[in-house]
């Protein structure tokens, strides 16, 4: 997002971040935060049920306070899928997800209790993921449509998506590789 937001003097069409979390050095004023209140663990356990709950309420929040999510044609939800079927249920907006990479992937293996924490949320992750919309941009020269339900962020994390989310075979997954700008990074 941070490419997104350093770039945004390109963009032609309003748009507006929302975060639940910002690093004070991309605070910029369409940068709204949001939700940060929610603990980022427990204890140091439970990473994964605080990170979804922050995006949950977040979409929560999106949908039913921020006036530019109800005017919004397409929301762009990066890199945590959990909040994609509420804002599919509270939102009139198209829901586009940008895979980093799947996150029960991250979560390292552990005791027969985490096997149980974890299956609810992967299972719930893969359903999450599967409920983007898909959403139409006219390319270059307006003459046709791409449409796009998923986008991941190399030929690789698209080939990991593949084999891990099997229910989402079906599913139109395109490639969009992360934007730099040397010029802002030097």
């Amino acid at each position: 997002m941070i490419p997104v937001i350093v770039s945004r003097k390109h963009v032609t069409e309003p748009f507006q971040v929302q975060l639940n979390n910002c690093p004070f050095y991309i605070k910029f004023d369409l940068v709204t935060v949001f939700c940060d209140w929610i603990p980022r663990s427990i204890f140091g356990k439970c990473r994964a049920v605080c990170m979804y709950l922050r995006m949950i309420f977040a979409a929560v929040y999106l949908c039913l306070f921020s006036t530019q999510a109800k005017e919004a044609d397409v929301i762009f939800v990066d890199q945590v899928s959990h909040c994609v079927p509420i804002l599919r249920l509270l939102s009139n907006a198209r829901i586009l997800f940008y895979c980093h990479y799947p996150d029960q992937l991250l979560s390292k293996p552990g005791s027969t209790l985490k096997s149980f924490y974890r299956l609810p949320l992967d299972k719930f992750e893969e359903y999450s993921t599967g409920r983007a919309h898909k959403v139409h941009f006219l390319k270059y020269n307006f003459s046709r449509y791409i449409f796009f339900q998923i986008l991941v962020n190399s030929e690789f994390t698209l080939r990991v998506f593949r084999e891990t989310f099997k229910t989402l075979n079906n599913v139109k997954v395109d490639v969009l590789y992360p934007g730099m700008s040397i010029k802002n990074m030097i």
